[in-house]
């Protein structure tokens, strides 16, 4: 799936993750196709250059519904 983040100004959290080309997405960059959590984690890392960690996401980064991943 390919996703994109949404990065949050107003800090209630770092970003959003969606699927590229959601409804929902308003000022998306895109990261590149993704299957896992893992996966997620380790584009946010290479789009923001900024240290993830897997307990990050859903939390500071938040998990859209349009993000559908495998286990």
């Amino acid at each position: 799936m390919k996703i994109s983040v949404e990065l949050d100004q107003g800090r209630k959290s770092y970003g959003s993750v969606h699927k590229a080309g959601c409804k929902d997405l308003r000022d998306g960059e895109p990261m590149g196709d993704a299957q896992t959590l893992s996966d997620v984690r380790d584009l946010l890392i290479k789009t923001t250059g900024w240290d993830v960690e897997l307990s990050d996401l859903g939390h500071a980064y938040k998990i859209a519904p349009c993000v559908k991943l495998g286990k």
